[in-house]
């Protein structure tokens, strides 16, 4: 090396050296000093692809966008309605992730029907499409929404049946929405489904507990039903620990899901008696999904806060043990998304 390319050589590394560096502009390939002082290096250009936001955006799952317009107030055939179907089994957090749901205003629940927990399969006419889930061809959602549109508040944006044998007849219930086949006054449906999954340390929490593996078998079937109908219809995977002990982040996704409505998901929130429900329907929570939280501690029921997982799924083989993590860890990172 010759004495002008040495002297060069040790003043840019003297240079760097001494460079308090404050931006980098990588798209340029340009690095600039403190002082001023830029020079060009060969960096490999860091890439924000337009296909991965683009994969980002459709997996964040929305069942309306703000900028929808519902026509409430138009005639009956030209209104649009978001059908709410929470798909939670009994037992397992319905009645809680209800109250959740109808804390925002906009939300229409059958409560008025004064049946137990305001489920619409409890009303009188309403039973048989849902008494008969073993044979679906005597299935007649007709006869249910002739009903249901009898307590719904059709000025409402969105329309709440929580039922938890629904699960058992999602796709057909579905089929049947597409069809348009339902009471006119309800114009057009648009089915959103919320699919709420208990993690199997916590069935210690019901007063009907389960076996280790009837809840294996349950989380299985919610994994397969949200696969099957998520690439139909607008769909989002809640964590029931999640709405207990990190509620507001819960309540978030809500409000993000369903960016048409306005702000009012509330885990504060406590139905009024006689305006909300009534005495009829013997709601079960008496409490806010926060206060029914705080009074139980996650480590008495085998679950980590901390991690967001079970720790202790009671006497059990350690390869039930591992079949199980693997599926309740495939439902977190779901449950996560855009979360």
């Amino acid at each position: 090396m010759s004495t002008v390319n040495k002297s060069l050589f040790l003043l840019l590394c003297f240079t760097l050296n001494n460079v308090n560096f404050k931006e980098i502009a990588y798209g340029s390939g340009t690095l600039k000093g403190a002082e001023g002082f830029s020079f060009m290096l060969p960096l490999k250009k860091k890439k924000v692809s337009q296909e991965e936001n683009k994969r980002k955006v459709q997996h964040c799952p929305v069942a309306c966008n703000q900028s929808e317009d519902f026509h409430l107030k138009g005639p009956e055939s030209e209104r649009i309605h978001l059908l709410v179907l929470p798909q939670i089994r009994a037992y397992r957090g319905s009645t809680a992730f209800q109250q959740l749901l109808m804390s925002n205003p906009a939300v229409s629940t059958l409560c008025t029907a004064k049946t137990w927990q305001c489920e619409g399969w409890k009303i009188r006419r309403a039973r048989l499409p849902f008494d008969n889930v073993k044979d679906a061809s005597k299935l007649n959602f007709e006869i249910a929404f002739n009903e249901w549109v009898k307590y719904w508040n059709l000025s409402s944006p969105a329309l709440l049946e929580k039922t938890p044998t629904q699960v058992q007849v999602m796709q057909e219930l579905f089929d049947f929405i597409k069809s348009g086949n339902y009471n006119k006054k309800l114009g057009k449906l648009k089915p959103v489904y919320i699919f709420v999954w208990r993690p199997a340390c916590l069935r210690t929490m019901s007063s009907h507990k389960s076996t280790f593996k009837g809840e294996l078998g349950i989380l299985n079937q919610m994994l397969e039903l949200y696969e099957k109908i998520r690439h139909q219809a607008p769909t989002i995977l809640i964590n029931y620990a999640e709405m207990l002990w990190k509620p507001d982040k819960v309540a978030k996704r809500l409000h993000n899901f369903f960016a048409c409505l306005p702000p009012g998901f509330n885990p504060d929130y406590v139905p009024v008696m006689e305006k909300d429900i009534f005495w009829k329907n013997m709601m079960k929570t008496h409490a806010t999904i926060r206060e029914y939280g705080r009074r139980h501690r996650p480590i008495q029921h085998g679950y980590s806060l901390a991690d967001m997982i079970c720790t202790n799924y009671g006497d059990v083989t350690e390869q039930d043990k591992e079949i199980m993590k693997t599926t309740e860890t495939h439902l977190i990172n779901l449950s996560n998304v855009c979360g």
